[in-house]
Parts: C-alpha cells; sequence; structure tokens
C-alpha cells in the first residue's frame, strides 16, 4: 500500500479494511490494523471476525459478496500520519442469493499506516448523514436519525441533536430540499424528524405543541395542527 496518505491511498486502505471484515480475512485484518484497535459493530463493541457475526444473524455470508461499492466519503487529517475517514457503501449480491443489497456506515481511525479505531453499522438501507459546517467553521458529520429537529434562528439554522446543538448559516427553506421525508416543517421556525416525535396535542386555546424524544416543545400554529398531526404520526407515513 505505497503512497498511503494520498487521498485515493487513504481510501484504498479504508476499502480493505472493510472488505477483509466482510470476509472474515482475520489474516488481513490483522495486517491492516493495529493489534488494539477499538472496534465497534452494529453495536457490539470488540467483534472482529464480522462475517461470523454476518452468518449468524442470516444478513450475509462470505461466499455471498459479489460486489463492494464505495459511496460517500471524508477524510479528516489530524496531526502526523493520523486521519479520521467516514462514509458509506453498498455490498450486492449475485442474482440468485435472493438478497437486498447490504448498506453500510463507518468510521475508520488511521495511526501510522494502520487503523486504530473501527466503527462499522450495517442495515437493509443506507444510512443517511448531513456533513455541515458549524458557524465556528467546525464540521460535524451528522446522522439523519439523530436529529431531532432544526430550529430557524436570525436567519441561521439550529440542529438539535440529542445533548448537541450546531449553528449553521442555512434557512430552512433551504434545509427542506436536502432532508428526507422523515422531516416535517411545523412550523416557519422548525422542521422536526417525525421518527424522533413523542407526541402531538391541544394545549390552551386552539394551538398545539410536539414533545419530542428528548422532551423539547415545539409549537404548532392552529392552521397547521391537523396537517402536522397526520404527517407526523399517521401509521402509513412512517
Amino acid at each position: 500500500m505505497e503512497n498511503r496518505y494520498t487521498e485515493e491511498g487513504i481510501i484504498q486502505c479504508v476499502i480493505e479494511v472493510l472488505i477483509s471484515i466482510h470476509k472474515g480475512d482475520e489474516l488481513t485484518i490483522q495486517k491492516l490494523c493495529l493489534p488494539d484497535a477499538l472496534w465497534k459493530y452494529d453495536h457490539r463493541v470488540g467483534e472482529r471476525n464480522i462475517a461470523a457475526a454476518n452468518g449468524a444473524s442470516g444478513i450475509a455470508a462470505p461466499k455471498a459478496i459479489f460486489r463492494f461499492v464505495r459511496q460517500d466519503y471524508h477524510i479528516k487529517r489530524l496531526d502526523g500520519d493520523h486521519a479520521v475517514v467516514t462514509g458509506n457503501y453498498r455490498i450486492e449480491f449475485p442474482a440468485g442469493v435472493c438478497l437486498k443489497p447490504l448498506y453500510g456506515d463507518y468510521t475508520i481511525v488511521l495511526a501510522g499506516k494502520k487503523a486504530a479505531f473501527v466503527q462499522v453499522e450495517t442495515g437493509q438501507e443506507p444510512v443517511l448523514r448531513h456533513r455541515i459546517t458549524a458557524v465556528d467553521e467546525a464540521v460535524y458529520n451528522l446522522k439523519e436519525s439523530d436529529i431531532l429537529y432544526v430550529e430557524a434562528l436570525r436567519g441561521h439554522a439550529l440542529w438539535h441533536c440529542g445533548n448537541t446543538v450546531v449553528e449553521t448559516v442555512d434557512t430552512l427553506t433551504y434545509l427542506e430540499t436536502i432532508l428526507s421525508e422523515d422531516f416535517v416543517r411545523i412550523h416557519r421556525s422548525f422542521i422536526v424528524n417525525k421518527k424522533n416525535a413523542a407526541s402531538i396535542q391541544r394545549c390552551g386555546g386552539r394551538n398545539g405543541i410536539v414533545v419530542m424524544a428528548n422532551g423539547d416543545v415545539i409549537p404548532v400554529p392552529y392552521k397547521k395542527y391537523v396537517a402536522a398531526r397526520n404527517k407526523l404520526f399517521d401509521s402509513q407515513s412512517r
């Protein structure tokens, strides 16, 4: 793996790590990773033989892997020869295997030409992420499912993600074009992730509120209440 720390060299290293994981190629994994590398696979900490885990769950077997497709990625170079690589990929299977594509989302930290940290999440649907730049120029790679809601404030947008709030120079009108259909604009100043909405109810007068999974309360104007309720909690919309 010459010239590894060119962009293409870094990505090639990451691809080799991911493919060896899914094939259960322990020898290659040992070659590409530090002995004390930290692992996290589908919320299981310390898992190394990913193919065995896949086979046990019926997701995929190593011999069924047909094609590894690299999709979006982002490289953040750190001091020295360290780099953090995030991205996603797709594994396709032969038609006769009758398996849907397997989507993967990863974060891999490279140190001294080897992986020091590997985190992989897989599923039957692609993981959606948004790479955003905050007003302080910090860059965030947000998983869409972690976004609770986005709030407009004086021409900026506040991304509420659990205990983290990120401020960007965006308008909600623009964000409506890049967020998935899971996001509903229930107020001129709020777009909420319906998968993270806990309840909706009338309160006091004729207006309403949406209570988010973290307990935050979002106002709903009277004229938008019924439409918001239907979009957020209609079983057919989920």
